[in-house]
């Protein structure tokens, strides 16, 4: 089966209850397209309410068997997960600074939907580095990936381009050219 994957916590500042509804939909409007959603990740201290809610959404919903949750995964399970996925899904009610899950889906040369917010605006050239998704169209943005395999194969390239852009090596390289200077 082809899946979306989400990698981190899970919190409520992350939105994930925006992209599962979107996902909903889309499933709802595509019965037969056989997309699953992965969530894997783990819990804050304090935010173990948040996932439980994340659960039962699932459940409600109706998407017990199109969403699977993987809790804490291995580094092999993680590569594999990504490496497999059609796209990785970074949902966000606010961003306030350079996102982890960003960068990682980036270095495994992912296509990344992620909410159209905060930094995100900054990090993401819309259909060039990434998927923008405005909150409230999620199921539109399962759908528009799905049926532009093409722009999602280009948005990897770019984004491959662009890892080796942040190359720890090449990012030394230009502070020992500016330390010179």
């Amino acid at each position: 089966n082809k899946y979306f994957f989400y990698f981190g916590y899970m919190v409520r500042r992350k939105g994930l209850g925006f992209a599962l509804e979107g996902f909903r939909k889309f499933i709802e409007r595509h019965p037969r397209l056989s997309y699953i959603f992965i969530l894997a990740g783990g819990i804050i201290k304090g935010q173990e309410g948040a996932y439980e809610e994340i659960k039962m959404l699932v459940r409600k919903k109706n998407l017990s068997n199109r969403v699977i949750f993987k809790g804490f995964i291995e580094e092999k399970d993680q590569d594999e997960l990504y490496r497999d996925a059609y796209a990785v899904i970074i949902p966000a009610i606010i961003s306030m600074g350079s996102s982890g899950p960003l960068y990682h889906a980036e270095s495994y040369g992912k296509c990344v939907m992620t909410s159209k917010v905060g930094h995100f605006l900054e990090e993401i050239d819309d259909l060039k580095t990434g998927i923008l998704v405005v909150n409230s169209n999620w199921d539109k943005a399962f759908e528009y990936a799905v049926s532009h395999p093409k722009i999602v194969r280009n948005i990897e390239m770019n984004v491959r381009a662009k890892a080796r852009l942040r190359s720890p090596y090449r990012t030394a390289g230009l502070y020992l050219k500016l330390y010179k200077s």
